[in-house]
């Protein structure tokens, strides 16, 4: 485990501190689970046997085979290249020709942190005299020498990686398995050049430790690229009758290869042309049995293939290479055609389309997470990646803003003055003529049209809450037995028969069997007015209904749209647009009703909020309600339009700030970040870790007591983390931090949170705080799934405070000391939850608190 403090100490290989100008992004995390992967086919073949692969790897899941980087379309045929890491943790290189293994490099060491950034370079220099040369790994800036298995390859070996087949990162091609549970950064291709890891990577003078540092890809100069200018080889072939797949001899693999068209037609490489010389091979692919095919170099005298297999013939050093010729042994041949795979001189392939592959993925353009950054354009594809929140902040959505400004991405925390309305208008008894916020019982219409004045309102049992808001951290409850807020009826709500909008958020604690009215006006005679409200037998959705002109209208859901589920914020408007009414729920246009050109029913001596006229508890809403609005003359809504939303995928997001350098990037910093410890949890049945070790679940029933712990300890200073239960057993779920000293080993009891070996404070998700001494306080609002629940640690001044959904319950606890850890628990059932250090963006982060990275330290 990692400790952090506010002294200057690093936490892992990122920790080198912000004196670096070389700065990485983000990183872009892979999910085995998601069959997250890059893939790309280059156009043409690059130089394979001189390339080097750089990247900076942080793992998640342990234990498992997992493809890094790999080209090949099989493992048995073709050209087969991998580097991986094995079920035990140690690398791998490995590298196939038709199923012969040429390259089997297997570390000593293993890797199994994962808290730390790691910089594995893989360089490939084949044509090296030096045999253990040909094929070198480096780890943060040191060359591997050890290895329980070391097979280099012979200098004539090709390998897959760079030929023009199909490449995969965190795949292997071949399987189509093998996928990643890591994240990667700053990932560079050279093709054509031998580098070693100083050219990606630098000793900070301050730290010691190995940091990324700047690499500028230049045009590939290497003699591959230098032969390979363009030349189309394949035209230089001839044989009488004509050659079928001519291309195939030069296109750099040896699994295709080309044909005369009549047999016993001997192919002709015509050279005379191109003032070549150097060693002479060709390969040939396997012919029938009996056969043998036989090759010369300036019509010298034949070399024979040893056999019928595919096979290199070597024609040795030539000085001037006029022609190459491939025919049939023997005097009296079969009738066979004459075919040919490839052609190297020099230890050069030749090659039609020869391309320069190299590339650099920075993952910092998120409309396209493979865009190549090296000049190059050799972009690749993104597959079962998420870059994108499907979150809609306040400064993005187009209905059903917050009254107040309000700071946070979803308006969780109020501001200072109110929020600009168009619609609101500045005169009296028109524009907006009502508003009622929910962190008051009173109308603040007046607030923002100034011209006007606020409606008197009478509290029938109602009150405030902070269980449970959309906006503001406080809400209006009704308990669905009567509690309503009367309006003394005024101009304000005769509306005649003109445009009008009614709209608020509603939150339903009530059973789906009954209508609920959210606002209503009915006559003294029990006729409608208008009235907004839920309803549905067997599911609720939004409804409206008026009388307009003496016949009563309604614009409602129904069972497969306009739903309004429990438990949850909805937003629902009412608009009279024109000669027609409209429904909207959660900005989606649900109805449209005509209405024709008539008034409105004229109102009663009262407008209700949270029931109906004629009933008491009947129809009364049940639950929570805010910012309440109506507007006279005015449809606000007139087509579909987006409203506010949580993230609902934020465990999905796979382009993270978590970084092998360190950096202020004006949120919460670029950093090496905490995440959840697969080495350091306890638990009573299997859990299992995905998403960069953000997410763990388990499903073992009432045997699944977990404790999970953060890579990250902290000692001094203000940090903030975030967690969110997507599925918890009852309220047995518990946020908080522990101490690092405690061994989560001794989670064997029935109540393992309250072990008193284990120094914890926690935050339960029934309200209550608790610590390991098993002492349980009533303390803030209870919480379930889908809440985000924020943890406050402030070891500057010893106080833990948490926070629902960007709420604050308060100081939890005082007089904290010493190095402590955050700390997740489940009890007693199945349950997944994930976990933000701030890799990506907090809920709401409290002023003043940091995210827990090696930058902020």
């Amino acid at each position: 485990m990692s400790v952090l403090n506010d002294t200057g100490i690093r936490a892992g290989a990122s920790g080198a501190g912000p004196v670096e100008a070389y700065e990485v992004e983000n990183s872009l995390r892979f999910n085995s689970d998601d069959s997250a992967y890059l893939n790309r086919t280059p156009s043409g073949a690059g130089n394979r046997k001189t390339w080097t692969w750089s990247g900076w790897v942080k793992r998640g899941t342990l234990g498992t085979e997992q493809a890094i980087w790999n080209a090949g379309a099989s493992t048995s045929s073709g050209e087969f290249t991998s580097l991986w890491f094995h079920v035990d943790d140690f690398l791998i290189v490995t590298s196939k020709t038709s199923n012969s293994t040429d390259i089997n490099m297997r570390t000593t060491q293993v890797f199994r942190d994962p808290s730390t950034w790691m910089h594995i370079v893989l360089r490939a220099d084949i044509s090296n005299s030096t045999e253990n040369d040909r094929i070198d790994i480096f780890i943060n800036g040191v060359k591997v020498d050890d290895y329980r298995t070391q097979t280099q390859p012979a200098t004539t070996v090709h390998t897959g990686i760079n030929g023009a087949q199909i490449h995969n990162i965190c795949r292997e091609a071949a399987r189509s398995n093998y996928y990643c549970d890591l994240y990667l950064a700053d990932v560079h291709f050279v093709d054509g050049t031998a580098l070693d890891a100083s050219s990606f990577g630098m000793t900070d003078a301050t730290t010691g430790q190995w940091v990324p540092k700047e690499y500028t890809h230049v045009t590939a100069t290497d003699d591959y690229h230098v032969l390979n200018d363009g030349t189309t080889w394949s035209s230089l072939l001839s044989a009488t009758g004509g050659i079928t797949n001519a291309s195939n001899a030069f296109d750099s693999s040896f699994a295709t290869n080309c044909t005369s068209v009549n047999d016993n037609a001997p192919l002709v490489l015509d050279l005379s042309s191109e003032s070549l010389s150097g060693t002479v091979r060709v390969y040939i692919p396997a012919v029938g049995t009996g056969c043998k095919l036989k090759a010369n170099v300036n019509s010298g005298s034949f070399v024979e293939a040893s056999d019928n297999t595919a096979q290199w013939i070597d024609l040795g050093t030539v000085g001037d290479i006029d022609e190459i010729r491939v025919d049939i042994k023997g005097s009296n041949p079969l009738n066979i055609k004459v075919t040919l795979s490839a052609v190297e001189i020099a230890g050069t392939l030749l090659t039609d389309v020869a391309a320069d592959n190299s590339f650099y993925l920075k993952f910092d353009n998120t409309s396209d997470l493979g865009e190549d950054s090296s000049g190059n354009d050799n972009d690749w594809t993104a597959n079962n990646l998420t870059a994108a929140s499907d979150g809609v902040t306040t400064s993005t959505a187009t209905g059903g803003l917050p009254f107040y400004n309000t700071t946070g991405d979803y308006g969780g925390t109020k501001g200072s003055g109110y929020r600009t309305d168009s619609s609101a208008g500045t005169t009296d008894g028109t524009g907006l003529v009502f508003a009622l916020p929910g962190d008051v019982l009173t109308d603040e219409h007046d607030e923002v049209n100034t011209g006007s004045s606020a409606n008197t309102v009478t509290v029938d049992g109602a009150a405030t809450s902070t269980s449970e808001s959309k906006f503001y951290g406080t809400s209006m409850y009704f308990d669905g037995s009567g509690d309503s807020l009367r309006i003394t009826a005024s101009s304000d709500f005769d509306f005649g028969s003109g445009d009008f909008t009614l709209e608020c958020w509603c939150y339903l604690d009530g059973a789906l069997n009954t209508a609920r009215h959210i606002i209503s006006a009915w006559e003294d005679g029990g006729n409608l007015a208008f009235t907004l409200y839920t309803g549905g037998a067997n599911g609720e959705w939004g409804g409206m209904a008026a009388i307009i002109g003496g016949t009563q209208y309604g614009a409602n859901g129904s069972s497969s749209s306009g739903r309004i589920y429990q438990y949850g914020w909805h937003h629902i408007a009412g608009v009279r647009d024109g000669t027609n009414i409209k429904l909207f729920v959660d900005g989606n246009l649900i109805t449209t009703t005509a209405v024709g050109s008539g008034s409105i029913n004229s109102l009663p001596a009262y407008v209700y909020i949270g029931r109906h006229y004629s009933y008491t508890s009947m129809f009364a809403w049940d639950g929570y309600l805010q910012d309440i609005r109506v507007y006279k003359g005015v449809a606000k809504y007139t087509s579909a339009f987006t409203v506010p939303a949580r993230q609902t995928n934020a465990a999905d997001i796979d382009v993270l700030a978590d970084s092998p350098t360190t950096y202020d990037d004006e949120g919460n910093g670029v950093g090496n970040y905490a995440t959840l410890n697969p080495l350091d949890y306890g638990s009573r049945s299997t859990s299992t870790f995905a998403n960069g070790n953000l997410d763990v679940s388990n499903s073992n029933g009432s045997s699944a007591d977990s404790l999970y712990r953060g890579t990250f300890g902290v000692s001094s200073g203000k940090w903030y983390f975030e967690v969110l239960f997507s599925t918890m057993y009852s309220t047995e779920a518990w946020v908080g931090i522990a101490k690092g000293s405690d061994s989560f080993s001794l989670i064997t009891s029935t109540n393992p949170y309250y072990n008193g070996s284990l120094v914890n404070y926690l935050y339960r998700a029934n309200g209550n705080k608790e610590t390991n001494s098993g002492s349980a306080t009533s303390y803030g609002a209870t919480w379930t799934t889908n809440d985000v629940i924020g943890v406050a640690l402030d070891l500057d001044s010893g106080t833990l405070t948490f926070y629902k959904n960007g709420s604050s319950q308060g100081s939890a606890f005082t007089s904290i000391t010493g190095t402590w850890f955050p700390c997740i628990i489940n009890g007693g059932g199945n349950s997944a939850l994930v976990a933000n250090f701030g890799q990506r963006p907090f809920d709401s982060l409290p002023t003043g608190y940091k995210a827990l990275n090696s930058y902020n330290t």
